[in-house]
């Protein structure tokens, strides 16, 4: 049984590590809660990346920040495979696939059962120039 202060920290690595994933450009992020329902996890991040060094990018990246928070990953797959990569940090997983392995395994169906958790890239959309209304003659 998982306590309360494990179901929050598990929230906050799914949160930073989906915030990881969005730095790294990976899309489609989608945090899936996963608490008292499963025995894999309390939570699940899915993200989409490009391409084989993309998701070696987000992998590492997520893997060495979370090492220096004191937060070591328990193990990994797939590393070889340049289709799917997961990181497992106990009470919490993340899944980095390529589109293709992303439609054909359905991770999303699978966990249907799952609430989502609210993830917002936090990093802000290139800014518009706004328009101005043009001042008129007289």
């Amino acid at each position: 049984m998982t306590t309360a202060s494990q179901k929050t920290l598990y929230r906050k690595l799914a949160r930073n590590a989906a915030q990881i994933a969005a730095d790294k450009k990976a899309r489609d992020i989608a945090i899936l809660d996963l608490l008292d329902k499963s025995a894999v996890a309390e939570f699940v991040v899915l993200a989409t990346v490009e391409s084989r060094p993309q998701m070696e990018a987000v992998a590492e990246e997520i893997s060495r920040k979370f090492k220096e928070e004191g937060y070591p990953r328990l193990h990994s797959e797939g590393r070889d495979s340049g289709q799917w990569q997961v990181l497992d940090f106990g009470g919490m997983l993340v899944h980095i696939l390529v589109e293709q392995a992303r439609q054909f395994y359905g991770l999303d169906k699978l966990f249907h059962f799952a609430k989502k958790v609210v993830f917002t890239d936090a990093v802000p959309s290139p800014a518009r120039p706004r328009k101005t209304p043009a001042k008129k003659k007289k």
